[in-house]
């Protein structure tokens, strides 16, 4: 579950909901364009689609941040 943010919100940013994890979660993000190449370049000598990179990618980082 994702924690509730304060009710006093940043100007300009969405509040975050808690969100169940039964089923998949549509995420937008606006990456730096080295990061974009990289998505795409793996995806592409992998054969896999950039959804997969990147959900692989995110797990990986959660899986180090755990570690800490």
């Amino acid at each position: 579950m994702v924690d509730k943010q304060p009710a006093k919100a940043r100007r300009g940013r969405p509040r975050l909901r808690a969100i169940s994890a039964d089923q998949p979660v549509r995420v937008e993000l606006r990456l730096a364009p080295d990061v974009a190449r990289w998505l795409f370049a793996v995806a592409d000598d992998t054969g896999r689609t950039v959804s997969a990179v990147g959900e692989s990618a995110l797990l990986a980082g959660l899986g180090k941040e755990r570690a800490m």
